[in-house]
């Protein structure tokens, strides 16, 4: 009887996956085709209130890249003082990158979300020109200079071409 239930209950889930392309958990953001998610990345500050740009993507092509909306999730911050916030940053080879970028001026404060709920365009950030390669991560800092601290940050991008 448990063998003929695990059995059924096996083919719902491929039925569920084949129809919905993904798993998704309880809590867990559903993933929009042709969105991209990184993390869960440890990521920590330096002790500093200075913004410290922590990637979470390897290096992509950014042509037809022109805005995006993004989903940031903060997990087991080691404190309230940290303060993480969506960014990137741009490269001609590569190899060496331009300054990061904030995508969102606001941070989010020890653990919580910043639901993206609009498209921001990624071509004008901070007056920054795109280049042949784009890297997403996020900026981190402390309010309170002296301590150093650790959270997991979950990166969702959702791109929109031209």
């Amino acid at each position: 009887m448990f063998t003929r239930f695990r059995t059924l209950l096996a083919a719902l889930l491929a039925v569920v996956v084949t129809l919905t392309g993904t798993v998704a958990l309880a809590g867990t953001p559903r993933r929009p085709p042709g969105s991209y998610t990184f993390g869960p990345v440890a990521v920590w500050t330096d002790g500093t209130v200075t913004d410290v740009f922590q990637p979470m993507s390897d290096p992509m092509p950014s042509a037809s890249l022109v805005s995006a909306r993004i989903f940031l999730e903060i997990t087991e911050a080691t404190a309230t003082n940290l303060r993480t916030r969506p960014a990137l940053r741009y490269s001609a080879d590569g190899v060496g990158w331009d300054a990061a970028q904030p995508i969102n001026t606001a941070y989010v404060s020890g653990n919580g979300v910043q639901a993206g709920t609009t498209f921001v365009d990624l071509t004008t950030l901070a007056g920054v020109t795109p280049k042949a390669w784009v890297q997403f991560g996020v900026q981190v800092k402390n309010n309170a200079q002296g301590n150093y601290e650790i959270a997991h940050t979950v990166l969702l991008v959702e791109p929109k071409g031209h």
